[in-house]
């Protein structure tokens, strides 16, 4: 009777470590997703800004900046001002980020020119127990 007790202490505290470790692999999995999000939401950005050149210093925002939809009839299929589509961009690109993840701010820091290319730096920021910022930096 004792070595079965044994055996089941023994299994009990086998099957309480593969518990621990299944809740630290989700939580590093979770901790991995939001990367990957941060890091989407960063690719896009310096793609609407690349497909909008002409208003590349319209972009530049920081982290705690807010934007409003004052872009008027700004859209994906319709014509407008350069720095409206700016406007219109950063306010999608933040709102997105509010909603994909938790937490969810972003700056665009653009540098001085250095002949026709502009250093961007893109820094996504979120929250998840910790403060995590993912951080690009092109040249457009």
């Amino acid at each position: 009777m004792v070595e079965v007790l044994v055996a089941l202490l023994v299994l009990a505290v086998g099957l309480l470590g593969i518990l621990s470790m299944q809740a630290r692999g989700l939580q590093l999995n979770q901790l991995a997703y939001l990367q990957s999000q941060a890091m989407f939401s960063a690719q896009d950005i310096i793609e609407r800004i690349r497909a909008n050149q002409g208003a590349i210093l319209s972009y530049d925002i920081g982290l705690a900046d807010s934007t409003d939809d004052t872009s008027g009839p700004c859209s994906d299929a319709s014509r407008c001002a350069s720095t409206d589509m700016a406007a219109y961009d950063l306010h999608r690109w933040k709102t997105e980020l509010t909603r994909s993840l938790p937490g969810g701010k972003g700056a665009v820091i653009v540098g001085a020119p250095s002949g026709d290319l502009y250093p961007v730096t893109i820094q996504v920021q979120y929250q998840q127990g910790d403060t995590y910022t993912y951080q690009m930096e092109v040249t457009l």
